[in-house]
């Protein structure tokens, strides 16, 4: 299984994702203060470039929801969206999209903006509004909101591709990827180093997707959609582009201490302040915050300039 291309439905292209087969790997790196453990993870769906303005301007244009009621796993510490409306006062009897008598969420109190109002990049110049760049200025909520919306709007394409649902990368299968599906990297580039013509950052702006050669997994797949046969087809390795820089990407999993135990699939806490972000940005120029293990964080509420993210696919049975 792997990468998505542009097939649509209900005229919505699918975001291009590929299939990284798991394994055991080095998670972390000592010499930048993140300590070293092993990590299993098991096979994965991963988008092959962040979502674009583009992919997210269709969303906006689509749903009208502003407001939403937010709950997180006790257990897992996974956020999950509950409900649509556009203000507060009709969000009583809106259908819930979770069990609401589940006693293993903690329900917000009050219902949370994941949708900024009007125009979010109006005030930001030219290249941040491009189609074809990251899109920036979304919360870690906003990011759960667009995957809701996307998990509505695709049931049949994702059954078709072996996709049961999109979902935002655990923080392991994000750095698997970004050290080369167990090769160790230390940046998330085509050979593995850090150089001006390999990745985007140090800059004045975001830069187009695609735009540096990607980040090749031998074995791994692409599924692409062939429009004459109206069939999906594999073909051989996955690419992915943007892991290292251009903006960071918002991860499933909450911030805190690392736990050194070999572990399976982790998901990291069960419950704190901050959200993970990886791989850097087009304005950083630290070379240390730019590496394949380097942990960023946030409030999952908070939107940046420098703050995007990618898809994840939980790959059917």
């Amino acid at each position: 299984m792997a990468l998505l291309y542009s097939t649509a439905a209900r005229g919505i292209a699918l975001p291009s994702m590929a299939r990284i087969p798991g394994s055991e790997f080095v998670m972390g790196a000592n010499d930048i203060g993140v300590p070293e453990r092993n990590v299993r993870v098991s096979d994965y769906a991963l988008g092959t470039k962040p979502i674009t303005v583009a992919d997210y301007k269709t969303y906006r244009e689509d749903e009208p929801r502003r407001l939403a009621m937010i709950a997180t796993d006790r257990t897992t510490g996974r956020t999950h969206i509950l409900a649509r409306g556009r203000n507060a006062d009709n969000m009583d009897g809106v259908a819930v999209h979770t069990d609401i008598h589940n006693t293993d969420l903690i329900y917000h109190s009050k219902p949370v903006e994941v949708m900024p109002a009007g125009d979010w990049l109006d005030d930001l110049n030219e290249a941040f509004r491009r189609n074809d760049h990251p899109v920036v200025r979304v919360s870690y909520l906003d990011a759960l909101a667009y995957i809701e919306w996307l998990n509505r709007q695709t049931p049949d394409a994702r059954m078709q591709a072996g996709l049961s649902a999109f979902r935002l990368v655990t923080e392991a299968e994000w750095e698997h990827a970004a050290k080369g599906a167990g090769r160790n990297l230390h940046y998330a580039t085509a050979t593995g180093w850090l150089e001006a013509g390999l990745a985007h950052f140090s800059s004045d702006t975001t830069a187009v997707v695609r735009s540096k050669p990607a980040l090749v997994i031998e074995d791994g797949k692409t599924l692409v959609f062939d429009e004459g046969d109206q069939q999906y087809k594999w073909i051989e390795a996955a690419r992915l582009y943007d892991m290292t820089g251009n903006v960071w990407e918002w991860v499933q999993d909450w911030h805190g201490e690392v736990s050194l135990q070999v572990s399976d699939n982790p998901t990291g806490p069960t419950n704190g302040n901050y959200r993970v972000l990886r791989g850097g940005s087009w304005v950083d120029n630290d070379e240390r915050d730019l590496r394949s293990a380097y942990r960023h964080s946030s409030y999952p509420d908070f939107r940046s300039v420098k703050e995007g993210f990618r898809l994840a696919g939980a790959l059917q049975d």
